[in-house]
């Protein structure tokens, strides 16, 4: 399984480590703004997500920041039929997560909010 990770921050980063970790999965691409070119090691770095190789791409993690990015992100992702995890908040207003649903379910693809980390 190939995944994009959108953002490269604090919360990416922890993303990134459990990629590295798991069997079967690989970080193919990463997506940041920042200036400082944090790619964990991901096959590719890319500044917007038009530069995207989306044709490999099996999955998607959005751990980008300011949260309100979420929404925006989450609909391009989803509108393309990749399956989804949005780190925590899914978006900003209920409005939004419902239209998050309603594409979810147009496109029939999953999407999934992280809660919950564990710290080793």
């Amino acid at each position: 399984m190939r995944l994009v990770l959108i953002g490269a921050g604090r919360w990416a980063e922890r993303h990134a480590r459990t990629i590295a970790d798991t069997s079967g999965v690989t970080l193919d691409t990463v997506v940041s703004t920042q200036s400082v070119k944090r790619a964990f090691g991901a096959r590719q770095w890319c500044r917007d997500m038009a530069s995207v190789p989306w044709a490999r791409i099996d999955g998607a993690i959005i751990a980008s920041a300011p949260p309100p990015s979420h929404y925006q992100l989450s609909c391009e992702t989803i509108s393309r039929g990749i399956p989804t995890l949005v780190e925590k908040p899914l978006t900003t207003t209920s409005v939004q997560a419902q239209l998050i649903r309603q594409l979810a379910r147009k496109k029939n693809v999953l999407v999934m909010v992280a809660l919950v980390h564990f710290v080793q």
